[in-house]
């Protein structure tokens, strides 16, 4: 997964810095991790690339 990473960021834009990509793992606990979505969003500003999903607790 990681080697695929690298190839997309070296021939495509990718609007989050590589570091970024699993900042998620940093901000939270992986053992209160419940569910992790890796999908493809459209981007329009590279501004809007640094968020994270709302998280909701029922």
């Amino acid at each position: 997964m990681l080697k695929n990473i690298d190839r997309k960021y070296e021939s495509k834009i990718c609007y989050q810095t590589k570091t970024d990509i699993f900042r998620l793992f940093t901000l939270i606990e992986p053992k209160n991790i419940k569910v992790v979505i890796i999908g493809k969003d459209p981007y329009p500003y590279h501004e809007s690339s640094k968020r994270i999903c709302d998280i909701s607790q029922s």
